[in-house]
């Protein structure tokens, strides 16, 4: 492109936000922008993949969140926090229900009928993050969470999971990625689809074209890999 049409561009697209990309192309407008149409493709490639993951993710728990609440509350729907003799406020903090409650209110969009799955799709990977945090630990890993994963320490995916959900709120605000440990974020997506299982991790690692962009980098830039 000349250099008028860029200086177009850049005030389209705000000097501030493209100032992280000239700073890593030493000043060239022209290569920031080269840089940030790649920052686009890993960033579609990592969404899509962490996109997965949390699919896998959150079955996985509820999975094992209405076994478990079946056994021990006679009701599968766990979402409904059912209360017990030892457990008279449920098991649930107040973020967990307030969280839930708004998925409820999307589930019912359009006069559709609630269902757990449409519950489950409802909820971001935030929630079932923060489900997976030290709070929990007695209360839902050590009875529940972590037969989701093989033989897995909590604080091990608790750390794992953490990542990918910071990262894909980064991506969601279109933030740069290209100064983001990419490989590293990917790899932890392999990991948790790993410890969940080892079929769809193959599958996602098939599936995903991470690998091809991050070998189609631009060069001369200071990227972490």
């Amino acid at each position: 492109m000349q250099a008028a049409e860029l200086t177009v561009l850049q005030q389209r697209l705000s000097p501030e936000r493209l100032g992280p990309y000239k700073s890593a192309c030493g000043g060239s407008l022209e290569e920031a922008f080269a840089l940030y149409r790649w920052n686009a493709e890993i960033t579609a490639a990592l969404g899509s993949t962490i996109g997965h993951v949390e699919v896998t993710l959150r079955n996985a728990l509820h999975q094992e969140l209405e076994a478990w609440s079946d056994r021990s509350f006679g009701e599968p729907r766990w979402y409904l926090n059912p209360s017990s003799r030892s457990r008279p406020n449920g098991f649930l903090f107040v973020e967990a229900r307030e969280d839930i409650a708004k998925a409820r209110t999307r589930a019912l969009r359009d006069g559709r009928p609630e269902t757990p799955g449409r519950v489950v799709a409802e909820l971001n990977l935030g929630f079932w993050r923060f489900l997976l945090a030290r709070r929990y630990d007695r209360g839902l890993w050590v009875p529940c969470l972590h037969r989701a994963f093989s033989r897995q320490r909590r604080d091990s995916v608790f750390d794992a999971v953490s990542r990918l959900h910071q990262a894909r709120n980064r991506m969601a605000h279109h933030e740069p990625m290209f100064n983001r440990p990419l490989a590293v974020l990917y790899q932890d997506s392999l990991q948790v689809a790993e410890w969940i299982c080892p079929t769809t991790r193959r599958w996602i690692e098939q599936c995903s074209s991470v690998s091809t962009a991050l070998a189609a980098r631009p060069p001369n830039t200071s990227l972490h890999a």
